[in-house]
Parts: structure tokens; C-alpha cells; sequence
């Protein structure tokens, strides 16, 4: 029954584009900046109100000997990062819905902040329409 069920739903016919979701790994001359979430943090809350994006959770966690994770859960979906200094790498993500309006531009402006908060070069990025 489960088998049977899953193959329909893979029949089904796809939805339109429901959002875009940016997906990417990060090489930072910033060694400072991956050490502790907190400037992330401050820096990204920020950025998320200024382009009008909703907050409604989040977690960070510092690792010993540095680097840090973080999620900002948004009423428009999410984004994520987490760091490795002595690599001087990240991986990063952000993942907007169009439920309401279409938020791809603001997807790309938040993800070119990041980039230039971190003076980051693109290692790898992959942009999902979803």
C-alpha cells in the first residue's frame, strides 16, 4: 500500500515554483567573522528586517575551538549557516517561499550580503527553484 501510494505521488503532476532556495559553500578571507555566531547573528537579524523578511525563531550554537552553526526560521521559510574557520569555509543556505509574493530578489540580496559580510568567493552554488 505504501509502495503503491508513493509511485502515484511521484506521478503527480509538479506545482509551480513555490520559492527559491540558494545553496552554497563559501571560502572567507574572514577568519574572524567564523569564529563566533554572535556578529553573524547581529549582522543577518538585521539584514532580514531591512528587506522586510519575518523572524519567528532561531538556534546557534558556538563549537569549542571555533566556528558556529545557526538557523533564523522566518515565516517565509528559513536560511542556515555553519562554519569552519581554520579552513577559512562555510556552508550556507536560504530558502524563501512565493506563498504570498514572489521573494526571489530577496533571497538574492539577503545571499549577496552574506557574501560580502564574510568577503567570501563562491566556492559552489546551486539556486533551486522549488
Amino acid at each position: 500500500m505504501l509502495v503503491e501510494s508513493l509511485l502515484q505521488a511521484s506521478t503527480k503532476p509538479t506545482q509551480p515554483s513555490s520559492g527559491l532556495h540558494i545553496l552554497s559553500n563559501i571560502e572567507s578571507v574572514r577568519m574572524d567573522r567564523t569564529l563566533q555566531f554572535e556578529p553573524f547573528k547581529r549582522f543577518v537579524c538585521q539584514a532580514v528586517r531591512q528587506i522586510q523578511l519575518n523572524q519567528v525563531g532561531e538556534a546557534w550554537h558556538n563549537f569549542d575551538g571555533g566556528g558556529f552553526t545557526g538557523v533564523l526560521c522566518l515565516a517565509e521559510s528559513h536560511l542556515s549557516i555553519h562554519t569552519w574557520p581554520h579552513n577559512h569555509y562555510l556552508t550556507f543556505d536560504i530558502y524563501l517561499s512565493n506563498h504570498s509574493t514572489d521573494n526571489s530578489g530577496k533571497a538574492r540580496l539577503l545571499y549577496k550580503q552574506v557574501l560580502e559580510f564574510f568577503e567570501a568567493a563562491v566556492i559552489q552554488e546551486n539556486y533551486i527553484q522549488r
